[in-house]
Order: C-alpha cells, then structure tokens, then sequence
C-alpha cells in the first residue's frame, strides 16, 4: 500500500470541497492548484475558485499548517488561535487576509479559508528589482496600522507565553542554537563542511556576550515602552503590496508575540539589502514616517530611535545565529556562504 503523503494533495482537496461544500457556497474543485505545497515547509497553502455572482472569478486560499515543522518545536499559533486573532484584527484594520472560515475536522487536518490578496510580496518586488521606497514606506504604515489595534492579553491568554519585554533572551536562544551548530561541526554528516562549519561557529559565539551586553544597556528604554501586538513573521515574504488600494498587508500569522513596540517595524526593513542605496529612503527616513504614522494613532513610543537601533542589533546577530544553525538541522550540503547568504 502506497504511503499518503503529508502534504495535502490537490486530489484530496478536490474530494474535500464536493463532500464539505464549507461555507455552503459553490466551490470549482477542478480549479485548485498549490501555492506552497513544499513537503519542508510549516505551512501549506492552495489557491481554489469560489462562484461569486454566478461565475466563477473570485479566489479563497485554503491554509494548513504542516503538523512535524516549527509549529511543534516553537511556541506558534495552533490554527484554531490563528483564526481566532485573525478575525479579530479584521474588525479594526486592513491588516491581514479577510478570514472567513475554519474547518477543524472535516479534513484530515485543520483548514483555514482566507481570502486571497491580489499583489506580490515584497520579496518577489525585490527579486525583479522592483522593489521602490514607496512599497517600504507603505509597509510602515502598515506596521502602525497594526499596532493601534486594540488586541487584548485578556482575550488572547495564550500571548502571555510569547512576550518580546527583554534582550537576553534573544541572547540564550543564540547559545542554544551554537551548542546545536557545535554539534554538528564533529558530525560526519557534514564531512565536506566541517571547516567551514567550524569558523562561523568561532565567529558567531566570539560576537554573542559583546551583543547581548550592549542590549542590556539598551534594556531600560524597552522596559519602559508600550507592548503592542508583534507578527514576527513580518519579513519580506509576508509582506504583500496590493497595488490596486496602494497599501500592503501581512499574511502568514502563525508566529505572534506581544510586547517590544518596534519589532515588527524592524522585521522587514532589516531584510532589505542596501537598504539606505534605494532612491527616496534611507533607515533614518522610515524611522522618521513611523514615529510620525504612530503618533497620528494612539500609539506613543518613547525612545523609538534607541528601541530601533537596539532591536536591529539583536536580528542582526540572532538572524546570522539563525541561518547557520537552519542549514544544521535541516541538513543542508552546499556552500554555506551561497546557501544562507550569510556573507551578505
């Protein structure tokens, strides 16, 4: 008997939306094609046709979350949690997909039903070397937008085990994953990398004391600060501008935090190469819009440029942590430097 594979399949969804008709609407089966359906990836998504108004010209993507990647190893949303907050930050702000519908057990794993952004992530943008100021400058606003929205710790319990109040813990997440990287450099399932494994080990774990004791110095500024709703998975890729309304939007919300004010800020500019090169921006001038967008929104940061300037130094250190330590676990073989883009 040949094995099922773990990702959903487009045959299964077919069959899945004849049997459920979920939402009681009319489905085109034959219309649904992936979008992500990568085996390693922690999430899974589909694209699939719904008739609006009698045709066929509307697009939901149908999302699950892969059940073996990082939503068991990390303190992720379930995607019952996902839906919940989702449809909650619908009611305040244009700051995520339209969220319509969840199926817990209708299929052989959790189903989320949200609407599909007709746009291009910022990541695709720069890829085409189309990336503009404009795009990074709505993505500010985006970023305002989201931290004025009322969310509350006492409707969702579950942020208080995924707070952003201190530095160090970045710190010890970093010594964490060195021990896994040291590991590994005696590991001869890396024969042809052990070298080169081996000097990004020295170099990382010579850098991570000197970085985590300037943030400590830093740490009053962020113990003073206001805690607001964080999407650590605010990267390029999440990142979506819609041309057509002229904003961007955030999808992919099963990594959520609470606290640091600027760190979802930080998240996508930190991943823009030659960031102050790009005609019409430099870090300095989104600083400026963002103290400016949140100061129009009941928003009120103190120290924004010291909290800017510290939480850029902790991704920059943690990301580089991240990189080497991700080609480890996952088992990567190429050139570390091509493979991670560390070098850059």
């Amino acid at each position: 008997m040949t094995e099922r594979s773990v990702v959903p399949t487009v045959e299964e969804l077919r069959e899945y939306l004849e049997r459920r008709k979920p939402l009681g609407w009319e489905w085109d089966p034959v219309s649904v094609r992936p979008l992500n359906a990568k085996p390693e990836a922690n999430h899974w998504t589909f694209a699939v046709a719904v008739r609006d108004h009698a045709r066929f010209d509307h697009e939901i993507v149908i999302r699950a979350i892969n059940p073996s990647g990082m939503v068991r190893r990390s303190r992720w949303l379930t995607l019952r949690q996902e839906y919940r907050l989702l449809r909650c930050l619908n009611r305040y702000a244009s700051v995520a997909p339209e969220t319509h519908h969840r199926d817990l057990g209708g299929f052989r794993m959790p189903l989320l039903f949200q609407e599909l952004i007709p746009g291009e992530s910022l990541t695709a943008l720069a890829e085409r070397g189309k990336l503009e100021a404009g795009h990074l400058f709505a993505a500010v606003d985006l970023v305002s937008r989201l931290g004025a929205c009322p969310v509350q710790l006492s409707v969702f319990p579950w942020l208080w085990v995924r707070r952003e109040r201190s530095y160090r813990q970045h710190a010890q997440k970093c010594y964490a994953r060195l021990a896994d990287i040291a590991a590994a450099t005696t590991n001869s399932g890396f024969p042809e990398r052990l070298a080169e494994l081996s000097q990004w080990y020295d170099q990382l774990s010579a850098i991570v004391e000197p970085v985590a004791q300037l943030l400590d110095q830093c740490q009053s500024f962020l113990d003073r600060a206001p805690s607001v709703l964080i999407f650590k998975g605010a990267h390029l890729g999440n990142t979506i501008w819609e041309p057509r309304m002229r904003r961007c939007r955030f999808v992919d919300w099963e990594s959520v935090a609470w606290g640091d004010p600027v760190y979802t800020f930080v998240r996508p500019i930190s991943a823009v190469r030659d960031l102050d090169r790009m005609p019409g921006v430099t870090t300095e001038g989104l600083v400026t819009e963002f103290e400016s967008a949140c100061a129009c929104r009941p928003l009120r940061i103190g120290g924004i440029r010291e909290l800017v300037r510290a939480r850029l130094l902790e991704r920059a250190l943690s990301d580089a942590v991240w990189v080497v330590w991700e080609y480890v676990v996952r088992h990567k073989t190429g050139p570390i430097n091509e493979t991670t883009g560390i070098a850059r």
